[in-house]
């Protein structure tokens, strides 16, 4: 009898501390949904907070992108105006520098040269007569008192007879104008710069700015002022 009396008080002790579980379980499962609520309702009243908060800033949003949009209006028309300015100091500076680098290349301007010439006259004093005026002559390269009075006469149509070569030339006439033709002592002459050649006129080069005379002596130069 006393066994029995044991077990059953041991299995009533079991459904009890059984029954204290069971509660305990049903209290930590219905513990979860009023936590679960109770986070929710954290997280919601954040929420609603920040949604509270959310006007609050869109209200100061607009606030504030006024002032900027104000100043930004009046910031762009500043930029627009440095950024028409820069070019326009650029434009300035731009070609004040090509204008003064040309000048440091570019060669000192110099003065035109004067042609190249010499002055050639015919004369016969006798009579005053001038075959041929002074006459300016362009000088060419190796130009002598011969080659200048063979280019001008041909140009003039009037006839220059020589003998003795290119070289050596004597002249004996111009404009059919011989020797001997007025006398013993008549015959050409040429004077350079005031002095008679006395030597073959193919053999005296000119110089820029010579004056070539020739002219017709009765008396072996002694009338014209080259006496032999």
């Amino acid at each position: 009898m006393n066994k029995k009396k044991w077990i059953i008080g041991i299995l009533c002790v079991c459904m009890l501390f059984a029954a204290g579980c069971g509660k305990q379980e049903q209290e930590l499962q219905s513990d979860p949904s009023p936590s679960v609520t109770e986070m929710s309702g954290v997280p919601t009243e954040e929420a609603v907070q920040q949604t509270e908060v959310a006007p609050e800033t869109e209200t100061a949003d607009p606030q504030q992108t006024q002032q900027p949009s104000a100043s930004a209006a009046a910031q762009k028309p500043a930029e627009v105006d440095n950024s028409v300015a820069k070019p326009e100091v650029q434009s300035e500076s731009q070609p004040a520098a090509p204008s003064v680098q040309p000048a440091a290349e570019q060669p000192p301007v110099q003065e035109p040269t004067q042609e190249k010439v010499v002055y050639l006259s015919v004369e016969i004093p006798s009579d005053g007569t001038n075959v041929i005026s002074r006459t300016a002559v362009t000088l060419e390269d190796g130009d002598t008192a011969y080659t200048v009075l063979r280019r001008v006469a041909k140009e003039a149509g009037i006839p220059v007879v020589a003998s003795g070569g290119s070289k050596n030339p004597y002249v004996e006439g111009i404009n059919n104008l011989f020797e001997f033709d007025r006398g013993a002592g008549s015959g050409w002459m040429v004077e350079v710069n005031g002095n008679f050649v006395q030597r073959s006129a193919g053999q005296m080069k000119l110089n820029v700015g010579d004056e070539v005379r020739w002219v017709y002596t009765l008396e072996l130069g002694k009338d014209v002022g080259g006496g032999i």
